[in-house]
C-alpha cells in the first residue's frame, strides 16, 4: 500500500536506491507446486497500481498512484474500464476498503511520481457509492494533519467507521463515515518512520480483524498487531511483533490470522503465520512475476475463493534486477 520510492531525497527512479529493504534471507523460497500464476489485466507502461478491493459481484476495484483514477477490472474477462477520476485538484489515490455493501471508501492526496514529493495536509477521505448504475463519488473529509494517508480498513461496518494510517507520521486516525468526523487512535514506537532511513515511511497496510489492527512497517521489515476497542479502535492491549522478517506493503489477511503480504522491493509474495513464520508463496527478488507488488485482496466467488489477486507497480521505482520495469498489471494467484 506505500509507494515505494517515497524518499527524502526523491524517489528511486529508475535505479533501486541503496538501503531500501530486502529479505534476510531466513524465509523459504520455494514456490509451493499448488500455485498457480495468471495475468488478469495490464495497464501501459508508467502506471501505477496502488490498492485493490473486491466487490461483492467479484469484480476488482484499483487505484492509481500516478494519477487520480481508480477502475473496476471484470478478472473473467481482463476488461478494465474507468469508475471515476477525482478532478477535485487531486495527484493519485491510495488506499479503498468497502465498508458497506458495493460502498467503499476511498483515500486521495497529493503525490507526484514526477517531482517525487507530497504535500502535507493534502490527503482526503472519500465516499464511493458503487450501488447505482452511475457510480457517485463524497468528500467525507479531508484530514489536514496527515503526511501521507496510505491504509485503510473497516473497523464498523454498520456504524461506517474505518481506520487511517498516516505513514509519513506513523500515526492512526478513526473517521466516521457518516459524519467526517475523526480523531487520531493510535501511535506507538511500532508505526514510526524509522530514523536515518531513505523513506519517509512506517505504519503502512492495516487490516482489522477478529479484535485486532494488523499493519505492517516496512523498513522495519515488520508485521505487528495490536488489541483495540471495536468501536473506539483505541488499544485494548499491548503491541505485539508478529514477524521481524516479513517485507511488507499491504496484505490480506484471513479469520485465523494468516497474512498474506505484498513484499514490494522483494517482488514476492508472503505468506506470515499467527506464530511469525515467514513463506514465499510466489514471485522472488529476481523474477517479473510481481514485480513491485502492492496490494493482495482476496476473491468472492465461488471460482475464485482459494485465489488472490495481487496488484503491482510494475517496479517502476526498484526495477528487477536493476532494469526491468513494466506498466502495473494483476496477476491472479491460486492457491
Amino acid at each position: 500500500m506505500f509507494l515505494s520510492g517515497f524518499l527524502k531525497v526523491g524517489l528511486c527512479l529508475p535505479l533501486l536506491c541503496k538501503g531500501l529493504p530486502v529479505s534476510n534471507g531466513t524465509a523459504s523460497t520455494t514456490l509451493p507446486k499448488t500455485s498457480a500464476l495468471s495475468t488478469v489485466h495490464q495497464f501501459d507502461y508508467g502506471t501505477w497500481i496502488e490498492n485493490v478491493a473486491v466487490r461483492s459481484n467479484g469484480n476488482l476495484l484499483v487505484t492509481l498512484m500516478d494519477r487520480p483514477e481508480l477502475y473496476e477490472v471484470d478478472p473473467a474477462k481482463g476488461s478494465a474500464s474507468l469508475v471515476h477520476r477525482f478532478d477535485e485538484g487531486f495527484l493519485s489515490l491510495t488506499s479503498l476498503v468497502e465498508v458497506q455493501d458495493d460502498v467503499f471508501a476511498v483515500i486521495a492526496g497529493n503525490f507526484s511520481l514526477s517531482t517525487t514529493s507530497s504535500v502535507d495536509g493534502s490527503y482526503a477521505v472519500f465516499k464511493l457509492d458503487m450501488t447505482a448504475s452511475t457510480p457517485a463519488a463524497s468528500k467525507i473529509a479531508a484530514i489536514p494533519e496527515g503526511n501521507f494517508l496510505d491504509g485503510i480498513t473497516t473497523l464498523d461496518a454498520d456504524a461506517g467507521v474505518v481506520l487511517v494510517s498516516d505513514a509519513g507520521t506513523g500515526v492512526v486516525y478513526r473517521l466516521d463515515m457518516a459524519t467526517g468526523k475523526y480523531e487520531q487512535v493510535l501511535a506507538d514506537d511500532s508505526m514510526k518512520p524509522k530514523d536515518g532511513y531513505p523513506l519517509v515511511l512506517g505504519v503502512d497496510g492495516i487490516r482489522y480483524s477478529n479484535g485486532y489492527l494488523y499493519y505492517v512497517n516496512f523498513p522495519n521489515n515488520q508485521f505487528w498487531r495490536v488489541a483495540i476497542d471495536a468501536s473506539t479502535g483505541k488499544a485494548t492491549g499491548s503491541y505485539e511483533l508478529v514477524a521481524s522478517d516479513a517485507t511488507g506493503d499491504d496484505f490480506a489477511i484471513t479469520s485465523d490470522g494468516t497474512a498474506y503480504v505484498a513484499g514490494n522491493f522483494i517482488n514476492s509474495l508472503e505468506k506470515v503465520t499467527a506464530d511469525g513464520k515467514v513463506t514465499v508463496l510466489a514471485g522472488g527478488e529476481t523474477l517479473s512475476d510481481l514485480a513491485g507488488l502492492t496490494s493482495v485482496a482476496f476473491g468472492r466467488g465461488s471460482a475464485d475463493k482459494n485465489s488472490l489477486y495481487v496488484v503491482t507497480s510494475g517496479a517502476l521505482a526498484n526495477p528487477v534486477n536493476g532494469t526491468f520495469s513494466e506498466g502495473g498489471k494483476i496477476v491472479r494467484v491460486d492457491l
